[in-house]
């Protein structure tokens, strides 16, 4: 319930009381400085359901993960101010960091669902050009947010643990 409400139904409902007082001019946000508000609310609510998900006792990898993402939508935040670059992208490509994190701190690996990640990762960049959404410069800042997440989430559930 806390990862629902911190990472979809708050941000979902904080937007569109953004959208009622018109500080963003669509759910599509189509110009990119009606995006600094909801992604700066949007990082208190993942910090906050972080906050709230420490007190409980689970695995290292999952704060890993959650660490990994506000730091990824930290760094979109602040790219935001010079280019309105996908987050639908940084999404997908996020996860695709996260599993190979995943696969590689417990020795496992799926090239299948890894290719079919990466398959989505490039046809979500493909329709925001398409769309017109983004232009090629903006839509290739993508993939490197994904990575930071990816090394994030390796090192710190390698680490973890090595020092156990």
């Amino acid at each position: 319930m806390i990862v629902a409400f911190s990472t979809l139904i708050f941000p979902l409902l904080n937007i569109l009381l953004l959208k009622w007082y018109g500080v963003v001019s669509s759910l599509s946000m189509p110009h990119r400085a009606e995006r600094h508000a909801p992604y700066i609310s949007t990082i208190f609510f993942f910090a906050l359901g972080y906050y709230m998900l420490r007190k409980g006792a689970l695995p290292d990898a999952i704060f890993s993960i959650l660490t990994g993402t506000l730091l990824t939508l930290a760094l979109i935040a602040v790219i935001n101010f010079k280019w309105k670059i996908s987050a639908h992208a940084a999404g997908i490509f996020g996860l695709v960091g996260v599993v190979i994190g995943l696969f590689q701190t417990h020795s496992y690996g799926n090239i299948t669902l890894l290719s079919l990640l990466v398959l989505v990762g490039g046809l979500v960049i493909s329709s925001r050009l398409v769309l017109n959404a983004h232009t090629p410069a903006e839509a290739y800042w993508v993939p490197g947010s994904g990575l930071l997440l990816l090394t994030y989430v390796f090192i710190s559930v390698y680490l973890s643990k090595r020092c156990k």
